[in-house]
């Protein structure tokens, strides 16, 4: 009986797979975080076996929607498909890679670095429940920091992301009203922000081009028209001109 196959990851990635090994070629759909080393296993795939491996970055929820339809050989989800769901579309599932997920802000004033917040506040902001940067929840996290009296918008992937998904969820854990009002999947109602399609251009510019907070980013890679490079802080800070945006400590 042929199997498919779902890889998962830790924030998690997860891989899907179904086919025939005899196919001349692979084809497979779904989570962006892990398109590198994707790209990367796949070109040593076909150097070695002379068989390609054709990958759209799509989203997670877009590769499960593929697999499902049995349109691809493979895809990739950073929310686990559940036991049922698998026996569904007769597929397997196992661990392939682990990202992170970092929240990113632009405020001005306020150097790469130096904001906190944590779990509880994170969730508040997304439910509207803190709407300043100088809310009293924000600076007692911050006492040294001056922080602006400026609206927070917030920015949030549009299409079914499995990083979404892993972002809320850890949402839900921190906060028992994020849970009840909103939950955790590759896509969700937001209770407020602006949402955008992917990683670039899409989310990242929009903080770039306001005083925003973005969550659900893997920080992951950056692509300069010729090879993927994992990007550093002081990299990705350098690279948009604007070196106060940064990754924020979490806790």
């Amino acid at each position: 009986m042929k199997r498919s196959m779902v890889m998962s990851a830790v924030a998690m990635a997860a891989m899907v797979i179904a086919g025939s090994a005899s196919a001349k070629d692979l084809n497979g759909a779904g989570g962006t975080a892990i398109y590198p080393v994707l790209a990367k296993w796949a070109d040593a795939y076909k150097q070695a076996t002379g068989t390609a491996v054709n990958y759209q970055a799509i989203g997670s929820g877009g590769g499960i929607q593929q697999i499902t339809a049995k349109t691809v050989d493979f895809a990739n989800s950073d929310k686990p498909l559940t036991h049922a769901d698998l026996q569904k579309i007769n597929a397997v599932q196992f661990p392939a890679v682990i990202i992170s997920i970092v929240p990113v802000v632009n405020i001005p004033g306020v150097k790469a670095g130096d904001l906190v917040l944590d779990g509880k506040t994170l969730a508040d902001i997304y439910l509207g429940n803190v709407a300043y940067w100088d809310d009293a929840a924000i600076k007692k996290l911050n006492p040294n920091l001056k922080l602006p009296h400026l609206d927070i918008s917030t920015v949030h992937r549009s299409d079914g992301s499995g990083t979404t998904f892993n972002f809320t969820n850890y949402l839900g854990k921190v906060s028992p009203e994020w849970d009840k009002k909103v939950g955790a999947d590759t896509a969700v109602e937001w209770p407020n922000g602006v949402p955008q399609t992917l990683y670039f251009p899409g989310t990242d510019e929009n903080v770039v081009e306001r005083e925003m907070l973005k969550g659900s980013c893997a920080l992951a890679y950056t692509w300069d028209g010729k090879r993927f490079r994992f990007v550093t802080d002081a990299m990705w800070r350098s690279a948009l001109g604007m070196p106060h945006i940064s990754p924020f400590n979490c806790f």
